[in-house]
This record gives C-alpha cells, structure tokens and sequence, in this order.
C-alpha cells in the first residue's frame, strides 16, 4: 500500500473515532468580511464548519454599491437598494474578504437645457458625508423659468415622484432627480405694496386651491406678506419664492390653508400669522447655510438615515435624552436578539420628545420595539413625558440637516411652531456658517473633532470614557424621585403617546434612565423611590423594564455630569436592560 493511501486510512480512521460534537467544537473557522467606508457587515465573524457556505447582509452607504469579492466562489442576492445578501460557497480555510464596491452617484435633469452650464444633465459624485446625499439647490444650478417657481426637485420625470426639497436628504434608491416647477398665480390675483425694502402682498383676490406667489412686481422682489393679506381666504396650498423673508400677524388669519412650501431665507414669521388656519404640513427648502452641522443636535438626522435604511427590518428602538446615546451600546442587543436591528434615537433630554417620536415612529412598524428611558430632571419633565405643547428653537437644529423631517410632523400640535422657527432664525444669524460636510459622528458634544468614530451606526456614543475618579455628586442639577414629580397630567399625556404608539403596533416598554445615586434630592428617600415605582407600575399603560434602584449608579460610573455613562458602565447597563427584555418577550 502506498504512504498516501496509509495515511488516508489512519485520518479516516482517527476521524470516524471522534464524535461528530467533538469535531464541530474543535474544527470550526472564521470567515471574516471586512468594513469599509462605503458599506458596513451585520455580525462580520462568523464560525462555520469546514465547506460549508457562509453568508453575511452587507448595507451600502452613500449610494454605493457592489461590485466583486475576493473570495473566488459567491453569490450576491440584492435587497432593497441598501442592503444585498453576500454568500460565500465551501469555505474550507479561515478566511478574510474583501469587498469592491461603487461610490454611485446622482444625475440631476432639466428638460430644456436649464442648467447654468447650458447641459440638459448634471451628475454628481456622492460626497459621502453622511448615510444619504443632500440634494443640490436647485436655486444654486437652474436657471429661471418663465412664469414658473421652481419648488423641489423630484423623483420622477413626470413628478409623479417624492419631492425633495433643496439641501434636504435624498431617499435610498434614487439615482435620478428632476426639476420640480410650479406655474406662478397672476399678478392680478394680488394686490401690492412697494416700500424701500421691495413688494409687500397686501391681499389676495384669487379663488384656487393652490397659490404660487411670484417673486417680483414691477421690478421690486416680493419680500413680504402683510397683515390680512389671506384672511379668510379659501386656498389650502401655498408656494413662496425665495424672496419672501417675512409673513406678518394674521396675514392668514382663519384662513383655509393646509400646506405650505418655503426656503429657509424666510426668517421671520409672526407666532399668530396662521391663527385660524389647519395648517399641518410644512416643506423648507434649505438655500442657507447650515449652522449645527457635527453638533449633537445634528446626530438626530443621521440617527433618522440609519433609522430609513433599516425601515423594513425588525428593530429594536431605543429613546430618550442623552443619557440613552450614553447608556446603552447597541450591538449588545443585536447580539441578544439577532432578529432585530437596534437604533439608539437618544439625543437631548430638554427639548419636547413629542416632535422627535412622531418622525421616529413614521419610520416603524408592527412588531417593533420602542424602549422609552425619559429623564427626571426639573427641567426635563415635561419634556420627557409629553406634556410640553413647546416646539423649542434647539429643536430645529435637530431637523436643520434634513428638513424634510418635519413634514412628518403635525404643526397643529404646537401652538408657538412658528415662535420657535423664527428665534431659531435669529439665533442662527449670530453662529458661523457651516456645510453638510461636517458630520457629528466624528465629533464629541463640545464640537472638538476626533480621529475615530465617536458614534457607532447605531447611533450610540463610543468615545472612549473613564468614570469620575469618586463616587459624588459631579455636574448636573439634582433629581426628585418623588410622587410630587410625577402629577397625574404627566402620566396621562404619557399613555396617551404609548397608546397611539400600540395602535400602530409597536411594542412600547419604559426603561429607567441610568442615574449618579450622589445626584438626587434629599426628598428622594428609598422610601420615596419606592413610593414612585410602585405609582409607575400602577398607572404607566407599558411594561416598566427593571427596577428605579437598579438605575442607580455610584458616581464612578459616569462621565463628566452624573447621567453619561462610561463606556464600561454603559455596557453594564446595556446587559442589564437586555435580560429585563428578556424576561418580558424570551
């Protein structure tokens, strides 16, 4: 017998002699694929017998998209424009892959050579900066059309399509955007005014539905809408040029209007100017500046990117202020529910959370999990349970970097929307200019900037962080866990918002937000606390996720004020949390 053959005999043999349990714990491999800048791996190591296939969901960012792989023998199954399967066939050695992926790119059109550089066509690069593109100003690249307001572009040729409005994020997918132009009303459906600063409309005479302002008379730009000037009117659809800067009192008072489209050079906008009207649905178009762009603020949009792009997948959610994108690392949780993908949508807890979770479950669906952790400050507390009415200037910075975020809003919950728009306008006249290519996930909450990551995809912050050098009290205003805190108004408003949240489905549970036990009131007794959860576990209408003292932490555990958790102490309560869920869904 030849030596091959010998040899063959004996591993046969040695092989036959072991369990078939001994072999698969002894004798798995890694297959590994890498990351990339342009696409990021589900669970990218993966242990596999030898010969088996391996495959991996690969989600593409900035529009790119797959090209080949290193490994010899796969498929690529394509999802839904963001996502493919990648299966790599008899994998018999540990192995790492590398993946070729395209940058993709986004074609503008215009029908009759409209552009300024006289092309029917304008492609441009994805930059990258952020999960999806902003979309150019159209004001910026067009040129005007006679009796047209150019208002959005849109998706589709005919536009039949979605519009997307100037600097505004552009959906997953799209790879072609056309000029969106609406005919202009008649200069004789208005009358107006001319004083130094340009034209004023005064009234409007017209009968439509829908209104197109136009941007001149006699010369002069339209830079205002005067008081009364649409009272009573009966169009419930309104276009403003560019040139509109201010919409005075009552100049739509009891109005019919329902929609409005407008540029962000409007700046002033009288708190009472649409007393009367249903107006629920605005549209900005973004033709200035951005001034929050890499600010924490800013995170939200990106946290809405990643958010869109996991849209038709199960997802865990989880909610609150700061203290969540510093209390929790979500690939825990990934790990612990491998069915679901986890969002960490934690940004600021003293702004309202009413605004934010209205976007946020735009985005969700049946089956899906929110885990709402509201924050106990003085200064938070109606914000976190529901009760502020309030649409906060902070809060537009949330939405600066996608605008189109707050048609999903209803306008008529917020009495001082337009308030709040106007001192964001004013406040954002004093800050520097920025652009879209700064990006908060390289940047911690005092804008400095950082080589690494500070936020992972997910949306949890991961710079790296030490706990306090004691266990005291460190920066931050003193909590009241007491029954005081906690009026019946509050958790009213509360279950009102779980409620509509279960009627769609969604599965709400409430989570204690992680807190310095040096940093409460004298008045916060064990026996108070006690007092409080025993009230929440009665009259919340949602599962309550672990116990009030286990949210407690000794000041050592947290970073700078006494609710951001350190990076160790925040995988800890991450842990924690996950086996509370646990119990509740297996």
């Amino acid at each position: 017998m030849k030596k091959k053959s010998v040899f063959s005999c004996l591993l046969l043999v040695l092989l036959t002699s072991c369990s078939q349990d001994s072999f698969i714990r002894s004798d798995k491999i890694k297959v590994m694929v890498e990351d990339s800048e342009l696409y990021t791996v589900d669970s990218p190591i993966r242990e596999i017998l030898p010969g088996s296939d391996v495959s991996f969901t690969i989600r593409f960012l900035y529009g790119s998209s797959f090209l080949s792989c290193s490994y010899p023998s796969y498929s690529v199954e394509k999802g839904d424009g963001t996502k493919c399967t990648l299966t790599l066939k008899d994998v018999f050695y540990p192995s790492v892959i590398s993946l070729s992926c395209s940058k993709g790119s986004l074609t503008y059109h215009s029908s009759s050579s409209l552009f300024l550089d006289g092309t029917d066509t304008r492609r441009e690069p994805f930059q990258g900066y952020h999960l999806r593109e902003h979309a150019l100003d159209g004001y910026e690249v067009l040129n005007g059309r006679d009796g047209y307001l150019l208002s959005s572009w849109n998706t589709e040729e005919d536009l039949s399509g979605e519009d997307v409005y100037f600097n505004n994020r552009v959906p997953y997918g799209v790879k072609d955007l056309y000029p969106h132009y609406e005919k202009v009303s008649p200069l004789s459906d208005f009358t107006f005014s001319v004083d130094a600063d340009g034209a004023c409309v005064t009234s409007y005479k017209g009968k439509d539905d829908k209104v197109v302002l136009p941007s001149s008379y006699n010369g002069s730009a339209v830079y205002k809408i005067s008081t009364g000037a649409f009272s009573s009117s009966s169009l419930k659809e309104l276009y403003l040029p560019s040139s509109v800067k201010r919409i005075e009192k009552d100049a739509f008072l009891n109005s019919s209007l329902e929609e409005m489209t407008f540029a962000d050079s409007l700046n002033e906008i009288d708190q009472n100017a649409f007393k009367g009207s249903p107006l629920k649905t605005v549209h900005i178009n973004a033709v200035t500046p951005p001034h929050a762009s890499g600010t924490y603020y800013d995170a939200f949009t990106d946290k809405i990117d990643y958010l869109d792009s996991v849209r038709g997948e199960k997802k865990i959610v989880l909610f609150g202020g700061s203290s969540v994108r510093y209390g929790y690392y979500s690939p825990l949780f990934e790990e612990a529910f491998s069915e679901y993908k986890t969002v960490d949508m934690g940004v600021f807890a003293y702004v309202n959370m009413k605004p934010q979770l209205s976007v946020i479950a735009s985005y969700m669906n049946p089956g899906d999990i929110l885990i709402h952790a509201p924050e106990y400050d003085y200064w938070a507390l109606d914000e976190q349970f529901g009760t502020d009415r309030k649409f906060e200037e902070n809060l537009f910075y949330f939405f600066e970097g996608n605008y189109a975020s707050l048609s999903l809003i209803d306008i008529q919950d917020y009495p001082d929307f337009f308030f709040g728009y106007t001192h964001y306008q004013r406040r954002r006249s004093s800050l520097a200019s920025l652009d879209y290519s700064y990006t908060s996930n390289h940047r911690d909450d005092d804008f400095n900037y950082h080589q690494e990551k500070t936020y992972n995809l997910e949306g949890d912050y991961i710079l790296e962080r030490e706990g306090h050098d004691r266990d005291e009290h460190i920066y931050q205003p003193l909590t009241p866990y007491t029954l005081e805190t906690i009026t019946e108004d509050r958790i009213s408003n509360l279950n009102s918002i779980y409620q509509s949240l279960s009627q769609k489905g969604i599965r709400v549970f409430y989570a204690y937000a992680p807190k310095n036990h040096k940093a409460i009131t004298d008045e916060s007794t064990y026996e108070k606390r006690n007092e409080l959860e025993a009230y929440l576990q009665k009259h919340l209408s949602v599962p309550i996720l672990g116990k009030l003292e286990d949210s407690l932490y000794p000041g050592t555990s947290f970073y700078l004020i006494d609710n951001h958790l350190s990076s160790k102490a925040a995988k800890g309560h991450t842990e924690y949390v996950i086996n509370e869920l646990r119990k509740v869904i297996g």
